[in-house]
């Protein structure tokens, strides 16, 4: 039997496709017509409206015809000097749209009414201005009513000046004229100038002096897009141009055309997806089965590359499947006596085994998904090992365990490594204890030492004031200096002692964490140093500062500190300032404490925190070179920082840490 065609269609799916969207695209047809109606109407619009307005300002102006030909007439025939204001009132009531009228002998105006407010045109001469002639000119030659401007009234205003030309015994005599204000013929046309009306008007006309277009409506402020329409108005050869501001043609067609392209694009895709689905499935199969395959020898392989032996667990049978690793690990060949799970219960640990069993229990009756445990697991050679037993449960619908599917790993190295760390951190925890401990005796001897060493000193002290009190009279100048070195190194011996004594207090403050207002600790500092800044006429200065969570006295101690530094070490020429600041992070508080001082040199940047460690000797500063010691020891207790930052001659900034969690 022959094998039937396959369908060109099904053959080439891109064929079906583009027919589709070709048709389905060819219902754009009627977007195109909609859209062409929509600009007829537009255009019909602009049309009417500007047929409206035309109609509108001819007719108004037809008015003024009769008005000036009925003065021309009786000009003409019996003069109109005496009684011109009582013809042109009589005119003016019947045409209220006329604001003025006259009569021009020649060039120059005779007569006009009304006359109150135009009297200064009574004698002006329209033919010798240049502005006014042209237009003026142009109506003697056209022999008909011509209206001139809009245009800046000599009165003053802004209007249209209709002249007819009176010619008597076939010479030109003068006009016959009339004024309408250009606000009144914008009323009658009703030509709305607001941002609301859809209409764009203009009014324009050509200059007959320098020949361009001389606009008298304002211009609009960004680009129209609508139809436009323009005629003249032959009364005073003005262009009237009407434009629809925005067309909506587009906008409004705009989403029937995207639809129909999209449902074009979609019923075109889906024709060609239909008509290829065969070859899709078939590919997909073959692509399925091909996966399957690289997908089983890829778990073989892993298998054997893996250090874990696999297993998977039919729980209803309790039969497991055994990779080869199972006898690498634990020496027992893989076979169908011990390819079940009472096998793998009897070789645990008997001290692990009701563990193991209850906790494989309780899994299989939970709804978990994964299953862990570490066991000792018997070898064939009869040692144990510890292994980690990882295992995924598969349920059933109703959540009934079905087969489990894990990996087995020896971890007897890690373990021994475990209790080896484990004995090494007991150990270093009891280093620590004893450490602590020595810690606290040499603390409490170091108390005990410098209180008690204060006594002898307070003796020889004292004993040194009386001999030189007493036998100053018999010392000669060298004696004098010997009782003043003396008496000088107990103070510093007592001053060191008492630093000690403070050194050995850190961290052991019979005080509580409170809110402490450093701008306060810095108001108490000023008035402790006084003295001393009255005597050096220094200057501290520091702005609004945080209140932070703290004992007071190390708080006090590192401002204090810190300071009593920057008092000290500052150039004799210059009296000392001090200026005290702080930012924040997320985590800590940063303070500042910078001054004009001398300056450290780089080399000792780091040495200065050193106990006792001291830059000048004791004639130039004195101090005995512990307090930027404490600092960073009290600093160290709360986990903070401190650091310096200098130019030698210049002065220096203190910048120490603290952080938000204390």
């Amino acid at each position: 039997m022959p094998q039937k065609k396959e369908s060109l269609f099904l053959k080439y799916p891109v064929i079906s496709g583009t027919l589709v969207f070709i048709l389905i695209t060819g219902l754009q047809y009627f977007t195109v017509k909609d859209y062409d109606l929509k600009l007829n109407k537009e255009s019909q619009r602009v049309n009417d409206q500007l047929n409206l307005i035309q109609k509108q300002i001819s007719d108004a102006l037809s008015n003024s015809i009769s008005t000036t030909r009925v003065i021309e007439y009786i000009e003409n025939t019996y003069g109109i000097d005496n009684d011109f204001d009582i013809i042109a009132a009589e005119l003016i009531n019947e045409n209220t749209f006329i604001d003025a009228i006259q009569l021009v002998e020649g060039g120059t105006i005779k007569f006009t009414y009304p006359l109150e407010g135009n009297q200064s045109v009574i004698g002006y001469n329209i033919l010798d201005n240049p502005e006014t002639r042209e237009e003026a000119l142009l109506a003697i030659e056209r022999k008909q009513l011509y209206f001139a401007g809009p245009m800046t009234l000599k009165q003053g205003g802004i209007g249209v000046v209709g002249r007819n030309p009176i010619f008597k015994n076939g010479e030109f005599w003068g006009f016959s004229a009339v004024i309408i204000k250009f606000d009144a013929i914008l009323e009658i046309a009703d030509i709305k100038l607001s941002e609301q009306n859809p209409f764009h008007i203009q009014i324009s006309k050509i200059n007959l002096t320098d020949k361009k277009e001389v606009f008298f409506l304002p211009l609009p402020a960004k680009p129209l897009t609508g139809y436009k329409n323009e005629t003249i108005l032959k009364e005073g050869d003005w262009k009237l141009s009407v434009q629809l501001k925005e067309s909506t043609a587009l906008k409004e067609v705009m989403p029937f055309l995207i639809l129909r392209i999209v449902l074009s694009a979609f019923l075109g895709v889906l024709a060609y997806y239909l008509t290829k689905m065969p070859s899709i499935l078939q590919k997909q199969l073959d692509l399925k089965t091909s996966e399957l395959k690289e997908s089983n020898t890829r778990f073989e392989l892993a298998a054997k590359a893996t250090s874990e032996a696999i297993w998977d667990l039919e729980v209803k049978t309790g039969n497991v499947y055994r990779s080869d690793n199972f006898e690498k690990l634990f020496g027992y060949t893989v076979d169908k006596n011990n390819s079940t799970i009472e096998f793998w219960i009897n070789h645990v640990h008997p001290d692990d085994r009701v563990r193991v069993e209850n906790e494989f229990a309780e899994v299989r009756k939970s709804m978990e998904e994964y299953w862990e445990c570490e066991f000792r697991f018997k070898k064939k050679n009869g040692d144990y090992a510890y292994v980690l037993d990882k295992g995924l449960i598969i349920r059933d619908q109703i959540g009934n365990p079905t087969r489990m599917i894990g990996a087995t790993k020896d971890i007897t190295k890690r373990k021994i490594s475990e209790n080896e760390l484990i004995q090494v951190s007991m150990q270093l925890a009891e280093r620590a204890r004893e450490l602590e401990i020595s810690n606290t005796e040499l603390e409490q001897f170091a108390y005990c030492a410098s209180h008690d060493l204060q006594e002898p000193l307070r003796m020889i002290t004292g004993f040194l004031n009386q001999l030189e009190v007493k036998y100053n009279h018999v010392l000669d100048e060298k004696g004098q200096k010997y009782i003043f070195y003396a008496t000088d190194g107990a103070k510093r011996m007592r001053q060191i002692i008492l630093n000690l004594l403070e050194y050995s207090r850190i961290g052991n403050y019979d005080e509580k964490v409170e809110d402490i207002q450093i701008d306060q600790v810095l108001k108490n500092i000023v008035i402790l140093y006084r003295r001393i800044i009255k005597e050096k006429n220094a200057k501290i200065h520091w702005s609004e500062m945080p209140t932070i969570r703290i004992e007071k006295t190390p708080a006090h101690q590192i401002f204090q500190n810190l300071i009593s530094n920057a008092l000290k070490y500052h150039k004799t020429e210059e009296s000392p300032e001090v200026n005290i600041g702080y930012i924040e992070d997320r985590d800590n508080w940063i303070f500042s404490i910078s001054d004009n001082g001398i300056g450290i040199e780089p080399d000792y940047l780091d040495k200065i925190f050193i106990l006792f460690q001291k830059l000048h000797p004791k004639d130039q500063y004195d101090g005995s070179g512990m307090g930027l010691s404490i600092c960073k020891k009290i600093l160290e207790k709360y986990d903070g920082k401190i650091w310096v930052e200098s130019k030698y001659g210049e002065g220096s900034t203190f910048f120490f840490s603290l952080p938000k969690k204390n």
